[in-house]
């Protein structure tokens, strides 16, 4: 039979193995998960600006063209379909301090957004 102080030795090593391999079972856990969220985000900033680039291409020129003839019908229904896309949650038309159109609310406080300028050309020249 194996001496005490050796199977206190062998089990002591043996509880210092089971610590050490869920320590490192943990690390390994938080970091993989770390990666996973931080590459889900930058994917999901990565869709916002591609969105904020489609409404640039899309949008801008029609929403000029509805302001420059004063097309409320035309502009209400072009930020109706704004305010429903992904990720949109507020579209909001202004001339300076005063809100010509708004549809929406910010309900997050950690939100991303864009000021577009509505300048109308005619001939090339705004």
């Amino acid at each position: 039979m194996g001496h005490p102080k050796t199977v206190r030795f062998n089990l002591s090593i043996l509880w210092r193995l089971i610590i050490y391999i869920v320590i490192c079972s943990t690390l390994i856990t938080i970091l993989l998960s770390a990666l996973h969220l931080l590459l889900t985000y930058q994917n999901e900033i990565s869709i916002i600006n591609g969105q904020f680039e489609e409404i640039k291409a899309v949008y801008l020129d029609p929403i000029k063209t509805s302001l420059w003839v004063m097309d409320m019908n035309g502009l209400t229904a072009l930020v109706g379909r704004l305010s429903e896309l992904n990720y949109v949650q507020r579209v909001a038309l202004s001339d300076n301090a005063e809100t010509i159109l708004e549809v929406g609310k910010n309900e997050m406080t950690d939100t991303l957004s864009r000021t577009y300028p509505l300048a109308y050309e005619i001939r090339n020249k705004s």
